[in-house]
């Protein structure tokens, strides 16, 4: 398969890469076991829905770096135990209501911390150079979206 010539071509054999049946991501990146997710449903439907113009091994091909740039994001394990503390500080009702807006929006700076951290990764490793145009404007999505989401998922703790 493409993401596992991928990941042979960038020596990171460390990485997992498994389908799994969560409609919810495209793809995603699990820090604790090291391993890349994907939805086949989720990825065929989103690459449909979108007008970059790519094939759709040239849309997985970003896609897959960008999961990558997760998975070589040397900050990850310290930003997402932040995130922890600061969920359970919400959820557990810790401390006083008042600071749980800022700890809102610390876990919403954090989160896309980690993905702009991962599109700078993917920018550096695609070697695809001609397909950094569709790169930008799907990097440029995915942050708008990602904000979105991550704002969404935070204002329900």
């Amino acid at each position: 398969m493409l993401c596992k010539d991928i990941l042979k071509k960038h020596n990171l054999d460390n990485i997992i890469l498994e389908e799994f049946n969560d409609p919810t991501y495209v793809m995603s990146y699990n820090h604790r076991d090291k391993t890349i997710r994907f939805n086949r449903d989720t990825l065929f439907k989103d690459y449909k829905n979108t007008s970059y113009g790519l094939s759709f091994d040239e849309y997985i091909v970003i896609i897959m770096y960008h999961e990558i740039g997760h998975a070589l994001d040397g900050s990850m394990d310290l930003i997402m135990q932040r995130i922890s503390v600061h969920e359970e500080t919400i959820i557990n009702n810790f401390g006083s209501e008042n600071d749980y807006g800022y700890q809102r929006q610390q876990i919403i700076d954090d989160y896309m911390t980690l993905e702009i951290n991962a599109w700078k990764i993917a920018e550096a490793l695609i070697a695809e150079v001609y397909l950094m145009t569709e790169f930008h404007n799907i990097k440029n999505d995915s942050l708008e979206e990602s904000e979105k989401f991550i704002r969404d998922k935070i204002g329900r703790l």
